[in-house]
């Protein structure tokens, strides 16, 4: 019985090398051995015959050769298989005394895919974040450099001309600032740069520039570092003068054509706070900007651009009613206008009436308040009533007029309309604006005036004003009634303020 035991045992261990062999032949590399527990004996073939006893020391020889093999196969295996930092095996289970359990290699193989595909999984959305960055920064950054660079060198921009009057040793910073108000740079920045690069600073030449968008910053700077040479010509606007009278005075004087003078006037719309307070134009208004031309002496190139002659006056009448200030209220013109409520139309349109009927400042304010009273007590006084206006229609508008419009002419005469008039009737100056926002307080609601001698008699009452015209008329001196004091009786009486 021991002796076929140890038969088996022999068997068993050269049947499983067989199997281990064939397991790693090339054909098939991937069937793991199926290790069986020690000490089972295999089913014996029924067909094989039954092998012929061996001795102890011949048993004892196969066996040492069985288990070299089993050996040095394990060892290839072990080799083979293992990782480069191999983990320590787990020890034995001496107790059941099992060997143990190695995991497959193609097991082991599909791990470590699941691992690699689960990682790179698990970068996708970073990946994916950086990218999307990466992308719009360019973008962005692409974006601004083509802004910059059509900026620098002034593609598709307006070319329309302006002055820029460079005030004495103004820095860059002041000029970069000013070109950026006017919209002929957007970049003030990449243009202090330029002019640095260039050499500019320090070198701007005071005085009166004309520059456009359409200019690079380079052109720029080489602009107005060099002094104007054009001949020039001095114009002055007297106070109360219309935009006509305007236009022929400046072709007298060989600066531009008077109509073109007149067609850029009343289209022109600047970078100007009185432009943001200018009404919309309207259809009952003759000249959309009479008023706005203030009275001054400008000063001209001859051959100007008509688009830079208005871009001049209007630069001056903004400076004017912008920087303007009332000493008596301490209060700034705009801060007066939204006080008593009127626009700077309407307040425009006032002064060029005081203007034509009044040529004194004291005059002026007593002229106003008598507009004012009047205004004041619509209900009583709806038409102003100045003659000036009457005459506005009859030497301006009508003969100027493309087609009669009897809806204009009736807008602008007073002794028609109700309230003001549609629009000024001249250009008047800094006193008549200002009577207009600062009158005399009385209780005068009409005037008239002695042509001959340009004085002005108030009333408080249509009877009194009856009286000072008769008086006119036999060239006798009518009643002073100068002495008259605020918060008299109204007169009950609707009659013309001359």
């Amino acid at each position: 019985m021991e002796e076929h035991r140890n038969q088996s045992d022999t068997d068993a261990l050269l049947e499983e090398l067989l199997r281990e062999t064939e397991e790693h032949a090339p054909a098939e590399p991937d069937q793991p051995p199926v290790p069986e527990e020690p000490g089972e004996c295999p089913a014996e073939p029924v067909s094989d015959p039954e092998p012929e006893p061996e001795s102890d020391m011949e048993k004892t020889q196969s066996f040492q050769s069985v288990k070299h093999v089993q050996e040095e196969h394990a060892g290839a295996k072990q080799e083979k298989h293992a990782p480069e930092h191999p983990r320590k095996r787990p020890a034995a289970n001496s107790a059941k005394g099992k060997q143990p359990k190695q995991s497959h290699p193609s097991a082991k193989h599909g791990r470590e895919h699941a691992q690699g595909k689960k990682r790179r999984r698990t970068n996708l959305p970073f990946v994916l974040v950086w990218t999307t960055i990466v992308v719009a920064i360019s973008v962005v950054l692409s974006v601004g450099l083509l802004a910059i660079g059509k900026d620098m060198y002034a593609v598709d921009k307006d070319t329309t001309e302006k002055i820029i009057n460079v005030p004495e040793n103004a820095t860059t910073d002041q000029i970069a600032q000013m070109l950026y108000e006017e919209d002929i740079i957007r970049i003030p920045r990449m243009y202090r740069l330029v002019s640095k690069l260039n050499g500019s600073d320090g070198k701007y030449v005071a005085g009166e520039h004309v520059v456009s968008a359409s200019m690079s910053y380079e052109t720029l700077t080489s602009t107005l570092t060099k002094p104007v040479k054009a001949e020039t010509v001095r114009v002055t606007f007297p106070e109360g003068i219309t935009m006509l009278d305007a236009a022929k005075l400046l072709e007298e004087n060989k600066v531009c054509e008077a109509s073109r003078f007149i067609y850029f006037f009343n289209i022109a719309d600047y970078n100007y706070d009185i432009f943001k307070k200018m009404p919309k134009s309207s259809d009952l208004k003759f000249y959309q900007h009479e008023g706005y031309l203030f009275p001054d002496t400008y000063e001209f190139y001859v051959g100007m651009d008509p688009e830079l002659v208005c871009q001049k006056i209007f630069m001056r009448t903004n400076e004017i009613i912008s920087e303007g200030k009332l000493e008596d209220l301490d209060m700034t013109y705009y801060e007066r206008m939204e006080e008593l409520d009127i626009s700077l139309d309407e307040l425009m349109t006032l002064a060029s009436m005081i203007q034509r009927e009044a040529s004194s400042v004291s005059s002026m304010k007593l002229v106003s308040s008598v507009f004012w009273n009047r205004l004041n007590d619509a209900e009583t006084f709806p038409r102003l009533q100045s003659d000036p206006t009457s005459k506005y229609v009859e030497d301006v508008i009508k003969p100027n007029i493309s087609v009669a419009n009897d809806a204009i002419y009736e807008a602008y005469d007073t002794y028609k309309c109700i309230g003001l008039p549609a629009g000024a009737i001249c250009n008047p100056g800094r006193d008549a604006i200002e009577a207009a926002l600062d009158p005399t307080d009385s209780a005068f609601y009409y005037f008239c005036a002695d042509t001959e001698t340009g004085e002005i008699y108030y009333a408080k009452t249509d009877a009194e004003h009856e009286a000072n015209l008769e008086a006119i008329r036999n060239h006798t001196k009518p009643s002073d009634n100068l002495d008259a004091e605020a918060g008299q009786e109204r007169p009950d009486e609707d009659d013309d303020a001359e």
